[in-house]
């Protein structure tokens, strides 16, 4: 129903399908985020308190670390909007009290969208080139449903399509009968060791219909497991401690843990282990990622690294961990470039239904350099300045791109890099 959907600048919270969608297309959020994101939406303006977030995110018999908790969650809404916590569009901190949802609301939209409109959300589904890429990433899904699992590294600049091409991967996985489960390195939070993992333990922790299906999916490794989230010992006070081990020992012990942990998950179900964002990845994150690819060989089991490869952007601990895995033939790496000419073509073409000219590609084509979100963002921006088609509704001969000004969206992609 068209008032179970909230609409504020390019997004859609729909509360029937819950999802998050931006210009028609859906954002991947975890559970616990997108909830909080519809309270938030809910009371528009209004400061919801962080007690108020506990009790009803969480539940006051469920016992967590709040603030961190808390924090995370906020944190993954502001990656999924793009929103920037020092100068915030849509989710606003009040110190030491909670949070504020600012962004103005558009009114419903019960209007059937004209046939242009139909055009450019169906594009948006639609994904243009890198057709040699998810061929090697579907050979990986094969290999992984026969038992000879496989580890991929996506890398590429901002927006060049890494997340678009994990959704897509994701798809046909799921199309398949695998389980995919998604894991996130944050930038701007305190250092949460293994946190993208956590995500993942917490996804198969909250996919288990009741405690007997949850105590079996622990199996042994629940003592140890419940270092990672320690809500588990709430649940099960009879787990018994973790081992005293010296720091090394303990880790090493952890590590084989979760690994136990990820077979047992991937036997039960071939699966797909989706990691967004290593280059904000702690050391923690790279040692168990290098230490579970050790394993993967001889499971059912899928992982899907992306990272961002400017120079400034990778990490010393990413450097070393990317030389390590692929020198021993442990990874392979697929880096995205720019789409090809003829694909901005085929780009424009799906996205405005209609065949643009030759220097209009052209021009779109130097002005981004095939990068396929910058290629988008300019599109939308010169249709909205009316300047993209003239008044008989056919493409302008010719732009003048550089006479505009970037959008926003994209000069705060460049503002980050330069930053």
């Amino acid at each position: 129903m068209a008032e179970d959907i909230c609409r504020f600048a390019d997004f859609e919270l729909d509360r029937n399908a819950y999802q998050l969608r931006c210009k028609g297309r859906p954002v991947q959020l975890e559970r616990i985020p997108l909830d909080l994101l519809f309270l938030l939406s809910e009371r528009p303006g209004q400061l919801v308190t962080r007690e108020e977030i506990l009790e009803r995110i969480w539940g006051n018999d469920v016992f967590i670390e709040t603030d961190k908790s808390i924090n995370t969650a906020v944190g993954k809404i502001r990656h999924a909007l793009d929103d920037d916590p020092e100068t915030p569009r849509f989710v606003v901190t009040v110190t030491g009290k909670g949070y504020r949802f600012v962004a103005p609301l558009r009114e419903p939209h019960r209007v059937k969208l004209h046939r242009e409109a139909e055009n450019t959300v169906r594009s948006q589904r639609s994904m243009v080139g890198r057709e040699r890429e998810l061929a090697e990433l579907r050979g990986g899904l094969v290999d992984a449903i026969a038992g000879r699992g496989r580890l991929f590294l996506i890398s590429g600049e901002p927006g060049i399509g890494k997340t678009r091409l994990t959704a897509e991967l994701a798809s046909l996985a799921q199309t398949s009968g695998m389980a995919v489960w998604t894991g996130r390195c944050l930038d701007r939070e305190e250092d949460v060791p293994y946190l993208p993992f956590v995500e993942i333990l917490e996804s198969c922790v909250e996919q288990a219909t009741d405690q007997k299906a949850l105590r079996s999916l622990l199996g042994n490794e629940g003592p140890e497991l419940a270092r990672l989230m320690p809500k588990l010992r709430r649940t099960f006070p009879d787990l018994v401690p973790p081992l005293d081990l010296t720091p090394r020992e303990a880790r090493r012990h952890l590590f084989n843990c979760f690994c136990d942990f990820a077979a047992r998950v991937a036997t039960e179900q071939s699966t797909v282990f989706i990691i967004e964002d290593l280059h904000w990845a702690d050391d923690s994150t790279l040692s168990l990622l290098a230490h579970l690819e050790k394993r993967l060989s001889k499971l059912p089991l899928l992982i899907v690294g992306t990272f961002r490869d400017a120079e400034l952007e990778v990490t010393p601990g990413l450097t070393k961990t990317l030389e390590d895995l692929l020198r021993g033939r442990l990874a392979s790496r697929v880096p995205l470039k720019g789409l090809a000419l003829d694909e901005v073509a085929a780009m424009l073409t799906i996205l405005s239904g209609k065949t643009p000219p030759t220097r209009v590609v052209r021009e779109i084509y130097d002005e981004t350099e095939g990068n396929p979100f910058f290629v988008e963002e300019l599109f939308l921006h010169l249709k909205e300045e009316n300047r993209l088609y003239d008044s008989t509704g056919a493409f302008r001969p010719k732009l003048k791109i550089g006479e505009l000004d970037a959008p926003r969206s994209v000069r705060l992609v460049i503002g980050q890099r330069l930053a």
